[in-house]
């Protein structure tokens, strides 16, 4: 990888991006999964401060309200810090067990048990001055309700004395047939064929810093072995404009890099989708 002085440009651009490159999608008053804005944050010891926003789903069909419901709490359950080799919580009980109907005990179980977690692994930092803190913020958004599916975008960011922070973008697509996650839309079997469309992708996200970038020395940029780009370790989202293809910090770019993240068309995509993917999604084919 050749390294360039573009990437700090590259870091902005891709905090802005996260902000404004998503239209939101609007379903039939029908259809549409309505929901509560709920805001927790723990900030009483300024040397541990916990953040949880979530759009919790209060009304809509009954398999969606529910599936998305439950969506919501094994989603929160997944973001501890310290945990063990399996994933999970060395320390903190991280299952809720009450009524999840009341999206307000689900943030308050998490928020807590994420302000637990925090606090004690800064007392247990001797080695960090007393002035630095630890931030744990989790947000999980409603990104789009159409009238096939449901979108949410969970960010999760950490600070833990370092550098600087690390944050994951995580997105997940509910069926509302059923109410089921589609958790893989994109063939991964087709990995080689969708190379063109990756690196299409990928060259629009870095060339709109540095226009050197093309889909000939792309690679030269990237950390990745080879020529074949992988897909991402988390699965592309559905949202109104197209599927969301976001790579992680570190995942096939330097840390400066941001987040690589592109948008794909419907219809660009569409031979490359799963059966279940290609019918939520055939709605937008046809537009």
């Amino acid at each position: 990888m050749k390294t360039t002085g573009f990437f700090t440009a590259i870091a902005v651009a891709a905090i802005a991006f996260s902000a404004i490159c998503f239209n939101s999608c609007k379903s039939s008053s029908g259809s549409a999964l309505t929901t509560d804005s709920i805001v927790k944050s723990y900030n009483s010891d300024t040397l541990a401060i916990a953040n949880l926003k979530i759009d919790y789903p209060k009304d809509g069909g009954s398999e969606i309200l529910d599936s998305a419901r439950a969506y919501i709490c094994n989603e929160l359950g997944k973001h501890f810090i310290d945990v063990d080799e399996n994933g999970k919580p060395r320390k903190t009980n991280a299952t809720f067990s009450g009524d999840i109907k009341d999206g307000n005990a689900v943030a308050e179980f998490y928020g807590n048990a994420f302000k637990k977690e925090i606090s004690d692994m800064r007392k247990a930092d001797t080695m960090l001055p007393s002035t630095i803190g630890y931030v744990h913020d989790v947000s999980i958004k409603k990104l789009c309700d159409s009238e096939t599916f449901v979108t949410f975008l969970t960010t999760d960011y950490c600070f833990l004395g370092g550098a600087h922070g690390n944050e994951t973008v995580i997105g997940a697509t509910l069926s509302k047939d059923g109410g089921h996650l589609i958790s893989q839309p994109v063939d991964t079997n087709k990995v080689k064929e969708l190379q063109p469309l990756l690196r299409k992708g990928l060259v629009k996200y870095f060339s709109s810093q540095d226009s050197n970038i093309n889909e000939n020395n792309l690679t030269d940029f990237l950390f990745i072995d080879g020529n074949l780009i992988p897909m991402p370790a988390t699965s592309p989202y559905f949202t109104a404009d197209g599927i969301v293809f976001t790579y992680q910090q570190y995942e096939i770019a330097p840390y400066a890099a941001g987040q690589p993240s592109f948008t794909l068309s419907y219809k660009d995509v569409a031979s490359y989708l799963t059966k279940e993917a290609f019918e939520v999604a055939e709605p937008f084919l046809k537009k």
